[in-house]
């Protein structure tokens, strides 16, 4: 036998909390290029500048797409690897050798082949990459990874996968 049924009102609400956990802090990995420009942790902006980066620089161009969202990671990651390390994957896995402190990577590539390579290391060592291309006749590999991914848009340049993360 029931006894008093009362009825259940449930409210659901979205509220503009930032990302916190220092565990997701993503990166934002230009191509490996000259000297290179150190590993930073920004803010905002204008410490993508102060890091070394241009204005004009890809890195600079995916930083503004992380923070173009209203609700966007407290902080983030900005790289340029020297030339030395000849791909992502082997950028990515010097930059492990130092600094553990990043997540989730977002590369300057929409190239399917190089993309896949950064999710082999990503899934190899438990990151998120998340990246984006115009190729779609290509990424169906992409879309057996687990920890993989891969916006299709038709500019890629504009750096959607970086919006998506922030």
């Amino acid at each position: 036998r029931m006894s008093g049924i009362n009825d259940i009102s449930i409210s659901i609400s979205l509220t503009g909390v930032p990302l916190t956990g220092k565990s997701f802090r993503p990166i934002v990995i230009g191509a490996p290029s000259g000297a290179g420009i150190p590993f930073a942790i920004c803010t905002e902006l204008s410490d993508v500048i102060s890091a070394g980066f241009l204005s004009s620089s890809e890195e600079y161009k995916m930083a503004t797409a992380l923070l173009s969202q209203p609700i966007n990671p407290q902080d983030f990651a900005v790289y340029r690897p020297p030339a030395s390390d000849t791909d992502f994957p082997t950028a990515l896995a010097n930059l492990l050798l130092v600094r553990q402190d990043w997540y989730s990577v977002n590369a300057e590539t929409n190239d399917v082949t190089e993309m896949e390579a950064i999710a082999d290391w990503t899934e190899a060592n438990d990151r998120y990459f998340i990246g984006t291309t115009d190729d779609t006749t290509n990424v169906v590999n992409i879309g057996t990874y687990m920890r993989t991914a891969v916006l299709a848009h038709d500019a890629p340049e504009d750096y959607p996968d970086c919006a998506w993360v922030g």
